[in-house]
C-alpha cells in the first residue's frame, strides 16, 4: 500500500502561522474588551446602588466585577470603586454606614445614611440620631440648607449662615426609620467646585464635612 506524503510549501506554512497568530490576538482582544466592558457595566451599576443606599445590591454588583483593574483607565471611577470596596467589607455589627462620603469626610450634594444593624438601636427607649460635621468657609455655600429625609419621608431641615462645626441631634419617632436596610437621605442645597473656583485641581462638587453619624439612647449615655 502506497503511503501518501503531503508536502506543504514553507512559505505557505509561515503564512498560515502568522494568520493564526493574528486571528488569535484579534479574538483575545475582543474577548478582553468584552470582559472590560462588562466590568465597567457592573461598576456603573454599583455606583447607582451606592447612590440609592442599597448595600445588598451594591455588594452583588461589586462581586460581578471580574476585572477591577479596568478602573485604572478611568480615574473618575477609581475613587468610587476603592471607597465602595471598603464599605462592603464592613463589620456587620456597625449600626450605620455613610454612603456618599469621600475619604476626606466631604460629601457632595447628597449622601445616604444606611441602617446596617438595628439590633442595639431597637432596644433604645428614646432613640436619637446625632450627625456631627463642619460647614466650610466658602462664600458661595452660605447660607446653606441641610435636609435629612427619613424612611417614612418625614424631613428635618437646618440652615447654616456661617462656617462652623455642628452637631445635629434628632429624636427618631417612627420605628420604620430604625429598621436595618432603611436609609436616611442627606441633601444640601448648594455645592462648590474647587477646580472651577481656581482654588486647586479638585474637580469634585463638594458641600460639607460629615465626621460621624450614630444612634444613641437619649436617656442613656451619649
Amino acid at each position: 500500500m502506497r503511503k501518501i506524503k503531503f508536502k506543504i510549501n514553507r512559505k505557505i506554512f509561515w503564512v498560515l502561522i502568522i494568520v493564526f497568530t493574528y486571528t488569535f490576538i484579534f479574538l483575545l482582544g475582543k474577548y478582553n474588551a468584552g470582559k472590560n466592558n462588562e466590568s465597567l457595566y457592573f461598576i456603573n451599576q454599583a455606583k447607582q446602588y451606592y447612590g440609592e443606599g442599597d448595600i445588598g445590591k451594591l455588594r452583588q454588583s461589586l462581586k460581578n466585577i471580574k476585572r477591577p483593574q479596568v478602573v485604572n483607565e478611568h480615574p473618575d471611577l477609581k475613587n468610587f470603586y476603592n471607597t465602595a470596596s471598603k464599605l462592603v467589607n464592613y463589620d456587620d455589627k456597625l449600626q450605620t454606614i455613610l454612603l456618599g462620603r469621600y475619604d476626606d469626610n466631604f460629601i457632595g450634594k447628597r449622601a445616604n445614611i444606611y441602617i446596617n444593624n438595628d439590633q442595639e438601636i431597637s432596644s433604645y427607649k428614646n432613640p436619637h440620631i446625632k450627625v456631627s460635621g463642619w460647614v466650610p468657609d466658602i462664600k458661595q455655600l452660605l447660607p446653606l440648607k441641610l435636609t435629612l429625609e427619613f424612611a417614612d419621608k418625614s424631613q428635618k431641615q437646618y440652615t447654616f449662615d456661617r462656617s462652623d462645626k455642628f452637631e445635629i441631634d434628632i429624636a427618631v419617632e417612627n420605628v420604620i426609620n430604625l429598621k436595618s436596610g432603611s436609609v436616611i437621605r442627606v441633601f444640601t442645597d448648594k455645592t462648590y467646585n474647587p477646580a472651577q473656583m481656581g482654588v486647586n485641581s479638585d474637580g469634585r462638587d463638594l458641600s460639607i464635612h460629615i465626621y460621624d453619624v450614630k444612634f444613641y439612647d437619649f436617656k442613656g449615655s451619649k
